[in-house]
């Protein structure tokens, strides 16, 4: 079941704003969202395609989103293409992918979407 974004009490300076996906996994619990300093963070849980995803990217400075395959679909992970065919929709001023298997690393020379590396440091 697919519920909408809903927002929850600040902690600090800071409020999150938890999005279920389609993990259907407890300790995988969706996409989160993080505010502070007028910026705005999200990020996708283990998740396949949803329309949630078009949600928890929306306004978004970043969104941090999975790639655990290039182009192959298994339950539970999103695959590369099939973000690149919806990026469009994501209505947020930059993606960059994460939690990739080696098939994707392999081929990150292909994406056309920013790929998080060990040690990156993104300045918002």
């Amino acid at each position: 079941m697919l519920m909408p974004c809903w927002p929850v009490p600040r902690c600090g300076e800071r409020s999150y704003v938890p999005c279920s996906t389609s993990s259907g996994y407890r300790e995988h619990p969706g996409d989160y969202g993080s505010e502070y300093g007028g910026k705005v963070i999200s990020y996708s849980g283990d998740t396949e395609w949803t329309d949630t995803l078009i949600d928890a990217a929306r306004g978004a400075d970043l969104f941090v989103c999975e790639a655990y395959f290039f182009e192959k679909k298994i339950k539970y992970h999103l695959d590369y293409q099939t973000l690149r065919e919806n990026r469009q929709r994501l209505d947020c001023r930059r993606v960059v992918l994460t939690h990739m298997s080696a098939d994707m690393v392999g081929r990150w020379a292909e994406a056309d979407i920013e790929c998080a590396d060990d040690g990156l440091v993104i300045v918002l």
